[in-house]
């Protein structure tokens, strides 16, 4: 295993035969053997040395903030209903 200077391990689990962890990285989970792991926190982006594809990320568009808004305004004023049930005399 290799760690880069000010890399940190956090954590009791085991880190796999042949690897790297980049300098600066922060490894927060076990690794398999022969990977390289970098970032904060660390995660895999070599194995066996050949590089790994990136994980997609969604894409969020205008309407998908449009609609989380909707839902917030939805739920507030669902939470206003519920107070105003809980401070009305019984």
């Amino acid at each position: 295993m290799t760690v880069g200077a000010g890399a940190k391990i956090l954590g009791a689990f085991e880190v796999g035969d042949n690897c790297t962890i980049a300098a600066n990285a922060v490894l927060l989970k076990p690794l398999e053997n022969n990977i390289t792991a970098a970032g904060i926190p660390a995660r895999p982006v070599k194995k066996d040395g050949m590089r790994l594809p990136k994980e997609e990320k969604p894409v969020l568009t205008m309407e998908h903030y449009c609609k989380m808004e909707e839902r917030i305004k939805e739920l507030e004023k669902q939470i206003n209903q519920l107070e105003k049930q809980i401070d009305q005399p019984r």
